[in-house]
């Protein structure tokens, strides 16, 4: 079986949110999609 998508939600403070991504981009060979933000962050 071959996985094409999946997705996670990872909580973390923005402080922390570009080591987090790297982390997790490189345990597990993938690429982050287009950040997608909502009216609470603006």
């Amino acid at each position: 079986m071959t996985i094409r998508w999946t997705y996670a939600f990872a909580d973390r403070p923005a402080t922390r949110l570009a080591d987090a991504c790297a982390f997790w981009t490189a345990v597990t060979g993938t690429r982050l999609s287009a950040f997608r933000a909502g009216p609470a962050s603006s």
